[in-house]
């Protein structure tokens, strides 16, 4: 098995069904799971990895969408950032949405 992220492995071994209808990722990095989800927006304001995530193709998106039916949340060094974007990710969540936390 090639070396892999631990959300990324989460999926791959069915330890997380790929999530159905809408997605956000927030604080995303460039991963090849993202690719394979149908309907998923990323959210990222470090021009670096924005540009690394438009080249991978993935649907970048400079504000948070009001909506979603699973939030990705990837945690940052901060503290204190991470459980404001916790925070943001599960205000945006449809009834009965998934929250996902990778850190």
């Amino acid at each position: 098995m090639s070396k892999s992220d631990r959300l990324t492995l989460a999926f791959e071994t069915d330890q997380l069904d790929l999530p159905t209808g809408s997605v956000v990722v927030l604080r995303a990095t460039p991963k090849s799971i993202y690719s394979k989800f149908a309907d998923c927006a990323v959210w990222q304001s470090f021009k670096p990895t924005v540009d690394l995530l438009t080249a991978q193709g993935l649907n970048v998106v400079a504000e948070l969408p009001t909506a979603a039916d699973t939030a990705i949340v990837e945690l940052t060094r901060s503290k204190a950032e991470s459980l404001a974007i916790v925070a943001s990710a599960y205000t945006l969540l449809s009834k009965g949405g998934v929250l996902i936390i990778d850190g």
